[in-house]
């Protein structure tokens, strides 16, 4: 949806804000939930720990980014 809604942004800051969320979300759910849960069924505690908190960190950012976009209509 977030890479359909950057090709149809009106602006180039919007639409590489929006790309970036949408390669960020597919980064994180193609390839790091995968390693997450590896990590978690490995029992391997403070991988899965560094790993999850990469994973919140990227959707906190993506959050914010939207509401930015959002809240401010960036051209």
């Amino acid at each position: 949806t977030t890479a359909v809604a950057a090709a149809l942004a009106p602006g180039l800051v919007a639409q590489a804000t929006l790309g970036a969320c949408a390669l960020m979300f597919g980064f994180n759910r193609f390839w790091l939930i995968a390693r997450i849960n590896a990590a978690r069924d490995a029992g391997q505690q403070q991988r899965f720990d560094r790993l999850h908190r990469l994973s919140v960190g990227l959707n906190l950012v993506q959050l914010l980014a939207l509401v930015v976009v959002l809240v401010l209509g960036l051209p």
